[in-house]
């Protein structure tokens, strides 16, 4: 049915919009499409809903930036989230003097410090701490997990097989072959990384009540067999002093094996993804397992790119009231009983040479006029001599 604009004049006002009257033919034609609309102002912009929302988010984002700036020395936020160890806050634990334990009862079967290779080149270094720990007069066994792929019965006269006898026989080193644990997923910052896992198989070494676990591209300057005696805790570990979040540092571990801890690692090995290595399994697993116990970083876990730091406090921490003493190198290189060897960029020892150490050595502090003090620089270079020496006269040719 046609409808005509002209009855739409003669209807009541308040039937002109009724549902039941049919707009003209010609209604839509005749209507204007584009009708001009003024550009909102910068205040109605602001107070959109969509500018509101954007505010809100960008305002809440800051916020927490700006509390975990402020925080992260307290690591409050960290702590509340429970996304760091809550061992790393319990004060580290001072073992007694070593000489109690030498004219004490003690069975040393039952303790052992545990190395591990995964390459011949940490064979190499591996067979030098046994070397340390044997000269040094330590009480406890000494344990080397190597690859089950080397063979003692190798009559080629392999480097692998000189290297694990010479442990076996001069050394007095019990050998353990393992299976190398390696996650593909893991393989981010290189094969080093990737089997790191393997060092967790002490866990598996059920044989002792306690195992003192070294990764290999270390020092020893002196016994420490008094960690064997620690108060008992499944996993004691030093605070990883140099990283800007709190973590427990896993190149020095106190563990005493069990089935049930073994299964946790195993378990976690083989969940590892890109990330996760040795260090992350050990704070995930334990870092916050009761009691929690730490060790003190100064004499356990001091790392050599301590003497090419610029920034001591963080080493210094928890020694009057956290990093008010005055860096002093050869207080430091005396207490110092482990030394880890971590001098980005510079590689592992074995992969430098001297020319490599000159160019990022530690560089000499001018004290007045013409007197520079140098013995920062000259401990850092000992360190590396040494560490070259020994490889040359307890490895030969590797």
């Amino acid at each position: 049915m046609r409808h005509d604009r002209r009855q739409d004049e003669d209807l009541p006002d308040f039937l002109h919009n009724s549902p039941f009257f049919l707009p003209p033919e010609d209604f839509a034609s005749s209507y204007p499409k584009d009708i001009p609309q003024p550009r909102p102002t910068f205040r109605q912009l602001l107070r959109s809903k969509q500018a509101r929302y954007a505010i809100f988010v960008a305002g809440f984002l800051i916020t927490v930036l700006f509390l975990r700036h402020q925080t992260r020395g307290k690591h409050v936020l960290s702590r509340l989230t429970g996304s760091i160890p809550s061992c790393y806050f319990n004060p580290p634990v001072i073992p007694d003097e070593y000489e109690i334990y030498v004219t004490q009862d003690v069975d040393w079967a039952q303790y052992a410090y545990a190395l591990y290779a995964t390459n011949t080149e940490y064979l190499c270094s591996a067979v030098m701490l046994a070397e340390s720990l044997y000269r040094s007069g330590s009480q406890a066994e000494r344990l080397l997990m190597y690859p089950n792929t080397y063979s003692l019965q190798d009559t080629s006269g392999s480097v692998e097989t000189r290297l694990l006898l010479k442990a076996q026989d001069e050394y007095h080193v019990k050998l353990v072959p393992v299976k190398i644990q390696h996650e593909n997923t893991a393989y981010y910052y290189g094969p080093n990384w990737a089997d790191s896992y393997t060092k967790l198989l002490a866990f598996n070494q059920t044989q002792y009540s306690r195992l003192i676990v070294l990764d290999s591209d270390s020092t020893i300057l002196a016994p420490m067999d008094e960690l064997f005696f620690l108060p008992q805790a499944v996993a004691v570990m030093p605070k990883a002093y140099w990283l800007p979040d709190p973590r427990l540092s896993s190149h020095i571990m106190v563990l005493t094996p069990s089935p049930e801890s073994f299964k946790l690692v195993e378990k976690a090995i083989k969940k590892a993804r890109y990330g996760v290595y040795d260090m992350e399994i050990m704070n995930s697993l334990f870092g916050s397992l009761e009691p929690c116990i730490t060790l003190p970083h100064r004499i356990y876990a001091l790392l050599t790119g301590e003497y090419r730091s610029g920034n001591h406090d963080p080493f210094l921490e928890n020694v009057k009231g956290g990093g008010s003493e005055d860096w002093n190198p050869d207080l430091v290189i005396n207490d110092a009983k482990f030394i880890h060897f971590s001098d980005h960029p510079l590689g592992k020892p074995w992969e430098v040479n001297e020319a490599d150490t000159w160019k990022v050595a530690p560089k000499c502090r001018q004290i007045t006029g013409w007197e520079e003090e140098c013995r920062t620089r000259d401990i850092w270079l000992d360190l590396y001599t040494d560490f070259w020496v020994r490889r040359k006269r307890v490895c030969g040719s590797v």
